[in-house]
């Protein structure tokens, strides 16, 4: 209900994130239905269905609707809104610093890959890529796909790694191997170590790591697009991943084209579907093994329009409040919750400091009077109310915030307290839409962004968000 009602008031380029995702499938959050929502319903579920609008865009039976991209960590995701148009840009949407640099370097090479015309991928590499090198400008990667079978001559991409990554230690997988003898005496392939064979064929695969010696920071799948090749791939090469690395997929729309599902592999049919692993995938990442899902060593996916990026769990630490390696926005986020009492769960039962540091941090260096809506003051938990307030109001001083909570006895209490100084104040239920309209009009909307941590009823959930995006 929340999500139903919330999202249309969320501003172009903006965030809604929604915490406690896990408990979906527990019988006690299943107690309460809305008009369009049975108490059968599961929000995981529906975030399956908006993976594929992501992918497909309105193919095979998707949607295609405002929805930009879509970040989910364990327990937790974070929906971006679609950002402006702009008629500056070679892309035209409005773009982060990173997506720019990657977009201006790919124009100002010839051919331009097709990452930046066909596709969208400056968002991903822009978000992901490009301030992994940033931290670690020796880090080393392996592409698959020379682009030999594309319309222009192949090396598009090679030249723009090249280019933006002078540093990194760069190797190119291709499956033609007169195409790679031509780019190497071109010169194309200069800087590169190269591989040649079959992404889908097992021994190949082994060859490739016992040449290359594994050990990658980034793979990058753009090879043929295959689903069997895809997981295949995968299977092999995600291990040879360091902890904190990244595996990109491009051009997984294909995947329910006739023409890509015309290989298989001993363990893969032709009618397997990419995408369907995907969505198996993110109820891995939501349910942490329960629920007939799978613990494995995957620390959150990215996924917009065609492609998807997969992050690999951070190596253990011993000096953090939170046990694992942390970007600098992470342990901004961290240190900050952990400087005050009490400490939001935030980053003590959860470690929703991986959304948060990657995405709602970065957005208020860029925007420090963002307005913004968190749902649930915490009046249910085992420590007092306002704990998540108190984080918000030391890390975003700047910000127009505002706190919605079912509970108007906690709301006064914590008033009179002094705790919701500083905040805009809604009280009332999330899952009515009535309430929801009452919230939008008090508000104004236009938030850039919302967080959803109130009742995690699924039906709750699902009506703010309809009302709220």
């Amino acid at each position: 209900a929340s999500f139903i009602k919330l999202w249309p008031t969320v501003k172009p380029g903006g965030l809604y994130f929604i915490e406690d995702i896990q408990v979906g499938k527990w019988r006690g959050f299943r107690r309460f239905s809305t008009a369009n929502c049975e108490k059968e319903f599961t929000f995981s579920h529906k975030l399956q269905e908006w993976l594929d609008d992501l992918i497909y865009q309105g193919g095979y039976g998707s949607h295609k609707w405002d929805v930009h991209f879509m970040f989910c960590q364990a327990e937790a995701c974070v929906l971006g809104k679609k950002p402006l148009e702009s008629q500056t840009n070679l892309v035209k949407t409005e773009l982060l610093a990173e997506e720019s640099l990657f977009v201006e370097t790919a124009g100002s090479l010839t051919p331009i890959t097709d990452k930046i015309t066909t596709h969208s991928f400056h968002t991903m590499y822009g978000r992901f890529l490009i301030p992994y090198y940033q931290r670690k400008p020796n880090m080393k990667m392996l592409e698959i796909g020379l682009g030999c079978d594309m319309n222009y001559e192949p090396g598009a991409s090679v030249a723009l790694w090249k280019k933006l990554f002078p540093e990194a230690n760069l190797w190119e997988a291709e499956y033609n191997g007169t195409c790679v003898d031509l780019a190497t005496k071109q010169g194309k392939l200069d800087g590169f170590n190269v591989l040649v064979g079959d992404q889908g064929n097992n021994k190949t695969l082994d060859e490739w790591i016992e040449k290359s010696g594994g050990e990658f920071d980034v793979i990058i799948d753009d090879g043929g697009h295959q689903n069997c090749h895809i997981m295949a791939s995968f299977i092999k090469l995600w291990p040879t991943v360091k902890p904190g690395g990244l595996y990109f997929i491009e051009d997984i729309q294909v995947g329910k084209w006739r023409g890509f599902r015309r290989f298989s592999t001993a363990n893969c049919e032709k009618e397997f579907t990419f995408s369907h692993k995907l969505q198996e995938w993110l109820d891995d990442l939501i349910y942490q093994g329960g629920y007939g899902s799978h613990k494995w060593d995957v620390h959150f996916m990215f996924c917009q329009a065609e492609a998807c990026v997969l992050g690999k769990k951070p190596l253990e630490s011993q000096t953090n409040l939170v046990k694992t390696e942390l970007l600098a926005e992470e342990s901004l986020f961290v240190e900050t919750a952990g400087s005050l009492t009490p400490i939001t769960d935030k980053i003590t039962t959860h470690s929703f400091h991986t959304m948060y540091g990657r995405f709602l941090i970065p957005y208020y260096q860029r925007k420090p009077n963002m307005k913004m809506l968190e749902i649930g003051l915490g009046c249910d938990m085992n420590y007092e109310p306002g704990a998540s307030v108190a984080l918000w109001k030391k890390l975003f001083p700047e910000a127009n915030l505002w706190e919605a909570e079912y509970n108007g006895t906690c709301v006064d209490l914590a008033t009179k307290q002094g705790k919701l100084d500083g905040f805009n104040v809604l009280v009332g239920d999330q899952g009515n839409n009535k309430t929801l309209d009452e919230w939008i009009e008090k508000s104004g909307g236009e938030f850039d962004v919302i967080i959803d941590d109130g009742g995690h009823q699924n039906c709750h959930i699902m009506a703010s968000f309809i009302k709220l995006w």
